[in-house]
């Protein structure tokens, strides 16, 4: 441990004879202290252990190849991506990403198709911080193994192809079952297209209500004041959460207009506070 502190390539011999150690304690400290030693004659003696290890073993020897940033070795661990070890998969993966190793999306994108639900979001992650072609990405903003996948994605999107984003961000909004579109709306809501922004409003009067609460809190911290009439548009039919939600909105982005919805919900129930504020924003 101490070597690992303070040692320099002049230890990396002595640990390596450590690594065929019975104690299995003893070989994780050695790869730990040559991994942190780093250097080229410290990784040459970890990418040699890609060959000769096995089981927990092989992924530490991973884990250290990633932690020493040994992009030579990338092209051997790819081969881990192959096996049937979730373990050894994960640990290859997160190498893979750490190592920014590109040339390993095919093998991802192979091993993708019949990975385990456990492992595919991993997997998709570590496409996603391999610089993915946008088509890639689109897809994953769609059909993710989970929420965060796919707000990721579509973040990722955004940037790389916000004309591609926004037709993403339609078919999200025409699918009713689609899963996750809260955080989406919020963030495209924030950093979308001035055609997404419009799309967005356009879906609220018909939007389930979580989506329309999303929405209104984006255009209130936003401070989306241009959209103030569509807002009061809802205010007559409104009731419970969404009727709360509207006030509150209207307390932040409301002109003269809102004045008088937000004052006379104050009179119907002026014990509610939240209407009070919003009040005396106005």
């Amino acid at each position: 441990r101490m070597l690992g502190y303070f040692g320099d390539e002049t230890s990396v011999n002595a640990l390596a004879a450590l690594l065929k150690d019975d104690d299995p304690a003893i070989r994780d400290g050695a790869r730990r202290a040559i991994s942190a030693i780093s250097g080229e004659a410290a990784n040459r003696v970890l990418a040699d252990g890609l060959q000769a290890t096995t089981g927990p073993d092989l992924v530490g020897t991973i884990d250290a190849l990633a932690y020493s940033n040994a992009t030579d070795a990338a092209e051997a661990i790819v081969t881990s991506i192959r096996s049937e070890d979730p373990a050894l998969v994960a640990s290859a993966c997160l190498a893979l990403g750490r190592l920014g190793y590109s040339a390993g999306m095919p093998a991802l994108l192979s091993a993708l198709e019949t990975a385990p639900n456990e492992l595919r979001p991993l997997i998709e992650s570590t496409l996603l911080r391999l610089d993915p072609d946008p088509d890639l990405v689109a897809q994953m903003a769609l059909t993710g193994s989970n929420v965060a996948i796919r707000s990721a994605a579509f973040r990722q999107l955004n940037t790389l192809d916000p004309k591609q984003a926004d037709a993403v961000l339609g078919f999200i909004l025409s699918e009713p079952d689609y899963n996750g579109r809260g955080r989406i709306l919020s963030y495209a809501m924030a950093h979308g297209s001035d055609q997404a922004e419009a799309a967005i409003i356009e879906f609220l009067p018909e939007a389930p209500l979580n989506d329309q609460l999303v929405i209104l809190a984006g255009i209130a911290e936003n401070r989306l004041s241009r959209y103030e009439p569509q807002v009061l548009a809802l205010m007559p039919t409104a009731e419970g959460e969404l009727r709360v939600a509207l006030i509150e909105t209207l307390g932040w982005i409301g002109s003269d207009a809102s004045f008088q919805p937000v004052y006379q919900a104050y009179l119907a129930d002026p014990k509610e506070l939240r209407f009070g504020v919003a009040l005396s924003r106005l």
